[in-house]
């Protein structure tokens, strides 16, 4: 069902986006050693957002419970930003690894940029 697909992206694409710009913010420290070329996702779910909604935007509201993950990560960032990089491996680790694997099950005929 890709409104399902469409919906994990939406819940996925700010998590991406906070730790990106995480690995941005601290690129001076051992986190930016994190930040290989090419390994961003945000673009990309953006493009797949707009393949499943057009404009998602105008519209868009965060589910709270995402919401309350970001706040978990900015206060991990805050306190002590190392402890963001277990978040940021096994987020990365997952989408490679795993995505293409769904990506193939689910048949989806959309070529998702994982």
């Amino acid at each position: 069902d890709d409104s399902v697909w469409a919906e994990g992206l939406l819940v996925f694409y700010e998590v991406f986006k906070f730790l990106e710009q995480a690995l941005v913010s601290h690129s001076d420290s051992l986190i930016g050693d994190l930040l290989i070329p090419g390994m961003a996702r945000t673009q990309a779910f953006e493009e797949d957002l707009e393949y499943f909604y057009g404009d998602w935007r105008t519209d868009y509201n965060m589910r709270p419970e995402v919401q309350q993950y970001l706040d978990h990560l900015h206060k991990l960032d805050q306190e002590n930003p190392y402890l963001l990089i277990p978040y940021i491996y096994h987020l990365y680790m997952g989408l490679f690894s795993g995505g293409q694997i769904l990506q193939a099950k689910v048949g989806i005929k959309h070529q998702f940029h994982l």
